[in-house]
């Protein structure tokens, strides 16, 4: 989804203008906001009890990789000939691959995985409950989650930053071409 909604903004401007970009970009933000969830399930099952801080940082980083490798490539495509939507053919491409060789690499347990040996398994579940190790799904109390009060301060404290922050990362080429 996220690759095809890459894809889908140089298409569809030329195509429908604004409002397809404009519908692209949610499609992106649902994306990265599910990255969420994926990298704290992830975390979870795969790192070692005394090692999950230092997992969920490392498997993390791509939120900030991501920006600080698209920003320069940003600003040479929209100096170069190809334009502002080269940016957008490359960023397809490579989350195009990336996410092949995730699906092709990533195990749903570790237990799963035919390159995890058993003492780096035993590693990874020692410490962990059983009901951690426990593959089966449980009913999510989303009545109780969405009528704590907590998790609204949450939303509303991700979305201004995040708000913010985008604002940002969408102004601040714009500003600082011309600034000089």
């Amino acid at each position: 989804m996220s690759a095809l909604s890459t894809l889908g903004i140089p298409i569809g401007d030329k195509i429908f203008g604004f409002w397809s970009i404009y519908l692209m970009r949610i499609i992106q933000g649902t994306c990265f906001a599910a990255q969420y969830v994926v990298v704290s399930i992830v975390s979870r099952k795969w790192a070692p009890v005394t090692s999950t801080a230092t997992f969920l940082i490392l498997t993390s980083i791509h939120f900030q990789f991501g920006q600080l490798f698209t920003m320069p490539t940003a600003g040479y495509f929209c100096e170069s000939n190809f334009g502002w939507e080269g940016v957008y053919y490359t960023m397809f491409t490579l989350t195009l691959i990336f996410t092949m060789i995730f699906f092709f690499i990533f195990r749903d347990c570790p237990s799963e995985h035919p390159w995890i040996s058993e003492i780096e398994l035993k590693e990874i579940e020692f410490g962990k409950t059983e009901k951690e190790n426990n593959n089966k799904k449980q009913k999510a109390p989303y009545y109780k989650m969405l009528t704590d009060w907590t998790t609204w301060l949450l939303f509303v404290t991700f979305f201004c930053s995040e708000i913010a922050f985008q604002f940002l990362l969408e102004m601040g080429p714009y500003y600082l071409n011309k600034v000089k």
